[in-house]
């Protein structure tokens, strides 16, 4: 768990194998009431050393969660959701709320 004063950023395994691992992460903001929290699982690759957004939000959330849409919301949702995925990963290095270890 990663913590600053307005945010919180929260990883748990919840599955591992000998190639891959799948973490869900869960982001609480200090956010409007009516705007959920984050949530994304991701597979990470261990030997291709690559990370991808593999559930998020249960599919969908904000704000086209007010709108009764199944499915994807664009055509490049999947590379939004990996897109903020490294923007969450960079936030968390640069704003001390992550613990790195070299192999």
């Amino acid at each position: 768990m990663a913590k600053n004063n307005q945010s919180e950023i929260q990883f748990e395994v919840i599955d591992s194998a000998r190639f891959t691992t799948t973490l869900a992460i869960k982001i609480i903001a200090d956010t409007p009431q009516w705007l959920p929290s984050i949530e994304m699982k991701v597979r990470i690759y261990r030997d291709a050393r690559m990370a991808e957004v593999i559930e998020w939000c249960s599919d969908s959330c904000i704000p086209w969660a007010l709108v009764e849409r199944k499915g994807p919301q664009s055509r490049d949702e999947k590379w939004q959701w990996n897109m903020f995925l490294s923007e969450i990963l960079i936030y968390a290095l640069r704003h001390g709320l992550a613990v790195t270890e070299n192999p």
